[in-house]
């Protein structure tokens, strides 16, 4: 199977590669925290494999594409990324990037979404 391929309960939504098979089995384990949170990272390379497989993109892409694209979501704050340092057998060690969905701690309020409710000057209108 897919490291990102979906449970079969739920349906593959394109803007959310979660919840993944991969990540739903690291949280359902019962191993320590950071297993958990290791085992739910994908490489671009896997992200863009699901994504083929699945035919949501009409588009042929690359796993670069994918990187540009995920590091977008990092910058917006849906994802986090990670380094991994590969397991070279010389004196080079390769590093890859791997991404994870970023959930927040606590969720926003309808009024923290509208400019108003964060506007500093919000009495003065």
């Amino acid at each position: 199977t897919s490291p990102l391929s979906l449970p079969p309960s739920s349906s593959p939504s394109p803007l959310s590669l979660s919840p993944s098979l991969k990540s739903f089995k690291a949280q359902s384990s019962n191993s320590d925290p950071l297993s958990k949170k290791s085992a739910s990272y994908a490489s671009p390379q896997e992200v863009c494999k699901f994504i083929t497989e699945l035919g949501i993109s009409r588009v042929a892409l690359t796993p670069e594409n994918i990187e540009t694209i995920l590091n977008t979501l990092v910058y917006d704050g849906k994802a986090e990324s990670s380094v991994v340092m590969g397991g070279g057998g010389g004196r080079e060690v390769a590093a890859t990037t791997v991404f994870r969905l970023s959930r927040p701690l606590v969720s926003d309020t309808g009024l923290s979404r509208i400019p108003c409710g964060v506007c500093p000057i919000s009495a003065l209108c």
